[in-house]
């Protein structure tokens, strides 16, 4: 929710040094601005344990 609040993508946890030959585009060391109107949290537990949130930005 903080998220949708500040318009901010959080860096990933404990990752120092992304791999050259991936391809992808990793939030790393400061948040990044970004526009963003919806977010998802996605948490698995054991046993079937599992819950998604779906939240949007108010107006």
């Amino acid at each position: 929710m903080l998220t949708l609040r500040h318009q901010l993508i959080p860096p990933t946890a404990n990752l120092d040094t992304l791999d050259p030959a991936m391809d992808l585009d990793i939030v790393t060391k400061v948040p990044r601005p970004h526009r963003m109107a919806a977010a998802v949290s996605n948490s698995f537990g054991f046993g079937g344990q599992n819950a998604v949130l779906a939240f949007t930005a108010a107006d």
